[in-house]
């Protein structure tokens, strides 16, 4: 199994990027059917690790470095991209929402006692009719 880490932004070089945008117009459709392949055959989470090996497997003119940054990379453009507050559409996998949430009266449930909950923001997710109708049948 590959082990990924968080690579800087900065030490990605030139040609990752372009295998990270290759990746990402190409082969998107295949990494949908992958995912779903690997989620229906282990029935387990698909970690960033297995990520990696699959694409460096079904890929064969990238390297296990080149697969791992790609990934890095379409993380963390999608991660910067919530952050911002910005909505990030998957075609035929889903949208990821970023929602601001109030401040609200709560309760601690030890002692009884009434709170207020700080105002937030939350992360949703809607999956696409492809990717419902996937896992429903």
């Amino acid at each position: 199994m590959v082990k990924t880490r968080n690579i800087p932004h900065d030490t990605l070089s030139q040609n990752s990027m372009k295998v990270a945008g290759i990746l990402i117009k190409r082969y998107f459709i295949n990494l949908n059917k992958l995912v779903f392949l690997l989620l229906a055959e282990n029935d387990m989470t698909l970690t960033k690790a297995e990520l990696v090996q699959q694409i460096y497997k079904t890929h064969p003119t990238l390297s296990k470095t080149q697969a791992a940054e790609a990934i890095e990379a379409f993380l963390r453009i999608s991660k910067n991209s919530l952050i911002n507050g910005s909505d990030l559409l998957l075609s035929g996998f889903g949208k990821f929402n970023v929602k601001d949430k109030n401040s609200r009266r709560g309760r601690n449930p030890q002692t009884g006692d009434d709170l207020t909950l700080d105002a937030r923001r939350v992360i949703t997710f809607k999956p696409s009719g492809i990717l419902r109708d996937k896992i429903n049948n």
